[in-house]
């Protein structure tokens, strides 16, 4: 996944509906799958709990910056 965000603000520093992320959903069978866009604030509130980007998801790995771009 890449983070896509607006820069932070006093007002709203972690606004999730401001955040998005890009990801690959991968192959499924014949399929080639294909790139998503969706919001945090969507994920936050999937059915699905994997999604959830929560540090007790134990499918979520955390966020991490490239060290390129500091």
């Amino acid at each position: 996944m890449i983070v896509l965000r607006r820069r932070r603000t006093a007002a709203a520093p972690d606004d999730l509906s401001s955040i998005a992320v890009v990801y690959h959903t991968g192959p499924d069978g014949e399929r080639p799958g294909m790139v998503k866009k969706v919001y945090l604030s969507d994920l936050a509130h999937h059915p699905n709990p994997r999604w959830h980007p929560v540090s007790a998801n134990p499918y979520f790995l955390g966020v991490y910056r490239w060290k390129i771009l500091d």
